[in-house]
């Protein structure tokens, strides 16, 4: 039998350094590789973290409301310059 991961996790305000306040975080999801986990966020914003140190490598607004579902497959891609 395989073993299995769960992720519980409850809705959490997160605030960037700069001061940004992106709202709840509404949906979570690791890469692959395990080296990176994407956030969406209820104002529609997205940030990319890196798992070994915490550091938010980008963060860019995706959508006009809550991010409610994300699908990580192969490379995270790049956010949209």
């Amino acid at each position: 039998m395989e073993p299995q991961l769960f992720l519980l996790c409850r809705q959490h305000e997160f605030r960037l350094s700069s001061g940004l306040n992106p709202g709840l975080v509404r949906s979570l999801a690791v890469s692959p590789s395990g080296r990176s986990v994407v956030a969406g966020f209820s104002s529609g914003f997205m940030v990319l973290l890196d798992t070994r140190t915490g550091l938010v490598l980008r963060g860019w607004p995706a959508h006009e409301g809550d991010i409610l579902q994300i699908k990580v497959t192969g490379q995270v891609p790049s956010p949209p310059a």
